[in-house]
């Protein structure tokens, strides 16, 4: 059994609620614009919904450009659940991402080296203000 990705976002930041568990994702991206490359995004986190979860997993989080193929950077994630009905969310930090040029690149979730889930990221080169 493959986990099934039920949600997946790229947000500046996640946070959890107190009293409710409720999960509140705060600055969702789908592109990062600057004047020159490389640019480094140094805190950046991931929200994941799966099911179809039995027991300890582990996931990969690959930043792959597009053109080229290259994995940019992996980061391992381990989700775990008891019962395979139920949805299980997770929040996993990503520290120090470096997109090398221009281009779009994929965020995948990879299970036993098969995408199960997958969003896209547009690096622009954008202008400087005079």
């Amino acid at each position: 059994m493959k986990p099934v990705v039920q949600a997946f976002l790229i947000a500046d930041q996640v946070y959890c609620d107190r009293t409710t568990g409720k999960k509140v994702i705060a600055g969702t991206f789908n592109s990062i614009a600057t004047p020159s490359f490389p640019i480094r995004h140094d805190s950046c986190t991931a929200f994941l919904s799966l099911t179809d979860v039995k027991g300890d997993i582990a996931l990969q989080l690959q930043f792959r450009n597009l053109k080229t193929n290259e994995v940019i950077a992996s980061f391992d994630v381990e989700v775990s659940a008891d019962d395979p009905r139920h949805t299980i969310e997770g929040v996993f930090p990503i520290h120090g991402l470096i997109f090398p040029v221009p281009g779009v690149y994929a965020a995948d979730i990879v299970y036993k080296d098969e995408i199960v889930g997958s969003l896209r990221i547009s690096a622009i080169e954008a202008q400087s203000s005079p």
